[in-house]
């Protein structure tokens, strides 16, 4: 068993990128690139404008590493699958992150329980107050 980290990450500026297209096609690029790299994850949150994920990675891996292909990665799936926008939007992610390590079972749950409370019935929480995601989301665009 390898070492598991909580990591967040946000969108360029923190701009409200992620519409339920792109959060699809995270979702498939972080398994790939995952699946590839050797990590697995436990629990992911895509949110309207950072991202949540629960990864268990070698304990040789980096941080530096693991965010390193999964952000560099998925912004260049993204980018491909939705060029209309490239031009206004040239990054997807902003620099830097977080990187949280779980030290046992207990904080693996909370952490767990964490991610999935950040969307109710599927839909961010914070949408829920400002009505609809088609008036918030600016940027990519199949």
């Amino acid at each position: 068993m390898g070492k598991y980290v909580h990591y967040v990450f946000s969108t360029y500026k923190r701009r409200q990128l992620i519409s339920e297209d792109v959060a699809e096609c995270l979702k498939l690029a972080f398994a790939d690139i995952c699946r590839e790299k050797g990590f697995r994850i436990e629990c992911h949150g895509i949110l309207i404008d950072h991202v949540h994920l629960l990864i268990e990675k070698q304990d040789d891996d980096s941080n530096e590493y693991v965010m390193k292909m999964v952000k560099g990665l998925s912004s260049k799936e993204v980018l491909a699958k939705f060029p209309t926008n490239r031009f206004d939007n040239r990054k997807l992610w902003g620099r830097g992150y977080r990187a949280y390590e779980i030290k046992d079972a207990d904080s693996l749950r909370k952490v767990i329980d964490y991610i999935k409370g950040q969307k109710v019935s599927g839909e961010d929480k914070r949408l829920l107050q400002h009505g609809n995601r088609d008036d918030i989301v600016a940027g990519f665009h199949a």
